[in-house]
C-alpha cells in the first residue's frame, strides 16, 4: 500500500520475480479492465502448478470480492493458490483489507514516498543528470514521487531545457500527449 507513483507495482513486480524464482511459483497478474475475469481465471489457473497472484490496483478492480472468493475456491490438490498479493493506493486501503479479510489475514507492507536524497539518487541513477539545479528543481516538482521524478529526469535530459520541467502538469501533459 502506498500514494501514487511511489513504485508498489514495481515492487510486487519484484516480490513476485523474487518467489517464483524460489519457490518455482507459476505468476498471474490480474490488472483492471473491466471486464469480467471469472473465465479468464478459470482458463488460466492449470491444473498441477502452484500459483502467485497480483491484483494490481486492487482498489479499481471492478468484482474484487468475486475474484477473492474464487482464488480461494480454486485450491484443490490439483490447483494451488500459493501466495495473493495486492496493490492499493493509501486512500483505498482500509476498505481493500477489509474485503481480503473475509477470505484471509493480510499482511500489510507500506510503501512511502522517498525522500529528497533518494529522490535525487534515483534522477542521477536513471536519468543520469547531475546539474544540482535540474536535480534540485526535479526535487520540488517530484515531492517524494518517484514517477514524477523520472518523468520529469526524462524530460530534463531528452530536452536539455530547464524550462521543460517546471512543474507537474507539464510532465504529464507532455509525457502522455506522446502516448496519446
Amino acid at each position: 500500500a502506498g500514494p501514487a507513483g511511489v513504485g508498489k507495482t514495481r515492487f510486487a513486480l519484484e516480490l513476485c520475480r523474487q518467489l517464483a524464482e524460489e519457490k518455482g511459483y507459476a505468476v498471474l497478474v490480474i490488472k483492471n479492465n473491466n471486464l469480467q475475469l471469472h473465465e479468464d481465471l478459470v482458463y488460466a489457473i492449470e491444473k498441477e502448478k502452484d500459483y502467485l497472484v497480483l491484483v494490481d490496483d486492487a482498489n479499481e478492480l471492478s468484482g474484487l470480492r468475486y475474484v477473492l472468493e474464487y482464488i480461494t475456491k480454486a485450491t484443490d490438490k490439483a490447483r494451488s493458490i500459493a501466495k495473493l498479493i495486492l496493490t492499493v493506493r493509501d486512500y483505498a486501503c482500509k476498505q481493500v483489507i477489509q474485503s481480503v479479510m473475509e477470505f484471509t489475514k493480510p499482511a500489510t507492507i507500506k510503501i512511502s514516498t522517498f525522500d529528497d536524497d533518494d529522490i535525487r539518487k534515483l534522477v542521477k541513477t536513471c536519468c543520469g543528470i547531475t546539474n544540482p539545479v535540474y536535480i534540485n528543481r526535479i526535487v520540488a516538482i517530484a515531492e517524494g514521487n518517484a514517477r514524477l521524478a523520472i518523468l520529469a529526469g526524462k524530460l530534463a535530459a531528452d530536452s536539455k531545457n530547464l524550462a521543460a520541467i517546471q512543474d507537474a502538469s507539464d510532465l504529464y501533459h507532455s509525457y502522455y500527449s506522446k502516448q496519446l
